[in-house]
């Protein structure tokens, strides 16, 4: 039986203000411009990015989707910067796609800048009428991806499907599923209450209980997703046949609490069947990324409740 292996980064935050403009300042980049200069400029660390995307090349997997926030500001400078990045993974032989996250749509047509300096990593339309969800087959694997991310007020960072997006995709999945496919879908936004957080309508998935349920409708066997920069591996409770899977910040290496170092994920496929769940973690003692710990899928906990990341239990 083949096996298919596709890799994940999220959250790579490449820095590049060569395009901010004054007239950015009366905009929203503003508030994320003070943002990295007064807490993420010390934090997110291309080293690790650089760490983390050699790991990726050194494993070989069948596929590696980024899973947004390439960006900080959206600027072209920075989709350059990030795609100059990822060039070791492209020339590796690896194929790469990428999804917008809430950093990569700060402003009204940001999603057009993304598509214009990003082409050659996003996957194909699922031919129905519209640009998202997106759909690539590897092998029995079919990854759709789904772009939630929207240009919100100053302050937020929530997220939404929409209703017409959620249409298409429940289209897409249900025919991949009736074709034999395993069904992964990567989005950016979590599809549930993020961990150690009591509130979360800033920044939430606001049509969450929506994608859930069609995760649950359509036999979704794994989602992947970022934008929290924390690990977090579990069940969907409102669809416990769905693995939901999210990282920490790909270039975040000096966050205080490890749950939040940056993450190499790897997940395995028996022809249709996800068999495994592999990650890697940045150890800020060596300077290094960790060897590979498996999660074990007969040891996840009930749905609705995370799994203990490895090495963090």
């Amino acid at each position: 039986m083949s096996t298919t292996r596709i890799a994940q980064l999220t959250d790579l935050h490449v820095i590049d203000f060569a395009d901010l403009r004054p007239r950015d300042m009366a905009t929203k980049r503003v508030t994320g411009w003070l943002n990295h200069r007064l807490h993420r400029s010390g934090a997110h660390d291309m080293q690790v990015l650089d760490a983390a995307i050699a790991a990726v090349c050194e494993d070989g997997p069948d596929h590696l989707v980024v899973t947004g926030d390439l960006t900080n500001l959206a600027l072209p400078s920075e989709f350059r910067a990030a795609r100059l990045r990822l060039d070791p993974v492209v020339r590796s032989g690896i194929p790469v796609t990428a999804i917008p996250g809430n950093h990569d749509v700060y402003l009204a047509g940001s999603v057009g800048v993304l598509e214009r300096e990003l082409e050659d990593l996003l996957a194909p339309e699922a031919g129905d009428g519209g640009g998202w969800p997106r759909l690539l087959r590897i092998g029995p694997v079919s990854l759709v991806h789904v772009n939630t991310a929207v240009a919100t007020p100053p302050f937020m960072a929530w997220g939404r499907v929409g209703d017409e997006q959620l249409a298409r995709l429940e289209r897409v999945c249900s025919a991949e599923r009736d074709a034999g496919q395993a069904v992964v879908i990567a989005a950016h936004h979590h599809p549930d209450r993020a961990p150690a957080r009591r509130s979360d309508e800033r920044r939430n998935l606001r049509d969450g209980p929506a994608l859930r349920a069609l995760c649950r409708r359509c036999g979704v066997d794994l989602l992947l997703h970022g934008h929290n920069h924390h690990h977090q591996v579990r069940r969907l409770a409102d669809a416990p046949s769905t693995v939901a899977s999210g990282l920490g910040s790909a270039s975040l290496g000096l966050a205080a609490r490890p749950e939040k170092r940056a993450a190499v994920g790897r997940y395995t496929f028996s022809g249709p069947r996800l068999t495994g769940l592999h990650f890697r973690m940045w150890d800020a003692t060596r300077d290094a990324f960790s060897p590979w710990v498996e999660v074990s899928l007969d040891a996840l906990p009930a749905p609705g409740r995370d799994a203990p990341f490895p090495g963090l239990a």
